[in-house]
C-alpha cells in the first residue's frame, strides 16, 4: 500500500471534517507535508523520482528498456496501491456525515 495515500486520506479527513474554509486549508497544509516527510525518512519513492532514470539513459549508464520496465513496474504499484486506497475511503464510510459527526464529538470531549 502506499504510504503517501494516508497523508492525502488524513488531509482530506481532517478538511472534510471542518466547517470553515480557511480551518480546513490550514489542517490539510499541516497534515499533508507530514506524511511526505515520513516518505523521505522510510525511504519510500515517489514515481516522479523513477521517471528521472532517463538521466542515466542520456549517459548510457542504463537502457532504454530498464528504464521503461522500471517506470512501468513503480507506476502499475502506485495504481494498484491509489486503487485500494480508494476503495477502502468509498467502502469504510469514511466520507459519510455521521463518521465525521461522531469524530468531531470524540476529540470535542478530549479538547474540553
Amino acid at each position: 500500500m502506499n504510504i503517501y495515500s494516508f497523508g492525502a486520506v488524513a488531509s482530506s479527513i481532517a478538511s472534510h471534517s471542518l466547517q470553515t474554509v480557511s480551518a480546513a486549508r490550514f489542517a490539510s497544509g499541516l497534515l499533508f507535508p507530514f506524511w511526505l516527510a515520513m516518505l523521505m525518512i522510510l525511504g519510500a519513492e515517489l514515481f516522479t523520482g523513477n521517471c528521472l532514470i532517463v538521466i542515466s539513459v542520456l549517459n548510457k549508464d542504463a537502457s532504454v528498456c530498464k528504464m521503461l520496465k522500471n517506470c512501468f513496474v513503480v507506476y502499475a504499484g502506485n495504481f494498484a496501491g491509489a486503487v485500494t486506497i480508494a476503495a477502502v475511503c468509498a467502502y469504510s464510510g469514511e466520507f459519510s456525515y455521521t463518521a465525521f459527526h461522531q469524530m468531531f464529538l470524540f476529540w470535542s470531549l478530549i479538547i474540553h
